[in-house]
């Protein structure tokens, strides 16, 4: 697991695909800084890899476990596997002071406590990744603020027969637009384009305020 763990890191960081990565591993052996051996290991693990996860694959689209529409436009979006560890009136007041220290302006102590509760609680598997993503938008971290948005949006997906989900649904077009906005400053204006054909097709009476009005404004 840990093997897919930073497969999927390398690919969704750096670009790399499976030839990618295999043509690496020849130019280190070329040079003498892994072995033959080394690239035959890591060929077998590469391998088993892509049958595994061919069969995971088929497994996981059966069981809704893909939010197609957004994943099919930027790719796999990792998601937290958190641990059961809070009851629904703990869960409530460590939320509330994640609330509060946003409302402060206190955005690391909010950042941490969200992603606390992201790993250890089943009770809420969505809402935490909303407002990581606002938290590190007033961060600036444009690329940390995708990440966190999408994972909102295919938690939403997987979840979206569960309370949380009509709690919360009214967020799906704003995290879209959120999304957007990240990929317009981090340069990825052809991604953008893509995504608000996304958002124009599910969301067609949408109400969006000034501030995503003029998020729109910057994709054409």
């Amino acid at each position: 697991m840990l093997f897919v763990f930073y497969l999927c890191i390398l690919s969704q960081c750096f670009g790399l695909t499976v030839e990618n990565i295999k043509s690496k591993i020849q130019f280190f052996v070329k040079h003498n800084i892994m072995s033959k051996q080394d690239q035959d290991a890591y060929y077998c693990q590469l391998d088993k890899l892509i049958r595994a996860l061919g069969e995971a694959d088929k497994t996981a689209r059966v069981r809704n476990l893909y939010c197609v529409d957004l994943e099919n436009l930027v790719g796999y979006i990792p998601l937290v596997v958190g641990k059961s560890k809070l009851d629904e009136t703990k869960l409530e007041t460590i939320k509330q002071k994640a609330y509060n220290n946003l409302h402060n302006k206190q955005f690391a102590k909010a950042y941490d406590t969200f992603e606390y509760l992201t790993k250890n609680q089943t009770v809420d598997p969505c809402t935490s990744y909303y407002w990581l993503g606002v938290i590190s938008v007033h961060q600036k971290n444009y690329e940390q603020a995708y990440l966190h948005f999408c994972q909102f949006y295919k938690a939403m997906h997987i979840y979206s027969k569960s309370a949380f989900f009509t709690q919360n649904k009214e967020k799906l077009p704003r995290s879209i637009l959120q999304i957007i906005h990240c990929c317009l400053i981090l340069k990825s204006q052809n991604k953008a384009i893509k995504l608000y054909k996304l958002f124009e097709q599910k969301y067609p009476d949408y109400r969006a305020s000034v501030y995503e009005k003029e998020i729109i404004s910057q994709i054409w």
